[in-house]
């Protein structure tokens, strides 16, 4: 929540929680209409996402109306529609919230940068591979 005042972010947690239920009930089968559905009504006087109101680190579905989602595909559909600056996934595959998994451990970021794109191309979260990090010229 990123609003200023208490009311403020009731009022967005409830409009955030009725286009949930909404989108739950009428667009499980089209991802990418329930994510954008998300922030209907939290800034009528605009259609792109205000940064400064709401931000959702991850979404998960369970249950057997939601087998067919995947819910890698609907995390990176929150980094794509603006809802959330980066997701993490496990060695398994699974959705995780990036404070949860990195709190307290060691992390060596290997970027690639280009004049296209900058990209981050590994994460690594164990020592061995920070010290030969730090071997480095």
């Amino acid at each position: 929540m990123w609003d200023d005042d208490n009311l403020k972010q009731q009022q967005a947690i409830g409009i955030l929680g009725t286009n949930l239920i909404y989108g739950a009930f009428y667009l499980k089968e089209l991802p990418d209409q329930l994510i954008e559905s998300l922030l209907d009504n939290l800034d009528p006087n605009r259609i792109e996402v205000d940064p400064n109101r709401i931000e959702v680190d991850l979404i998960k579905f369970s249950g057997p109306d939601f087998e067919k989602i995947n819910n890698r595909i609907m995390n990176l559909l929150l980094v794509h529609k603006g809802l959330t600056q980066a997701v993490l996934f496990s060695p398994e595959g699974k959705v995780e919230l990036a404070a949860n998994a990195l709190y307290k451990k060691p992390v060596w970021l290997n970027a690639e940068v280009s004049a296209q794109s900058p990209k981050l191309t590994s994460i690594c979260s164990n020592a061995p591979g920070l010290n030969s990090f730090k071997s480095l010229p």
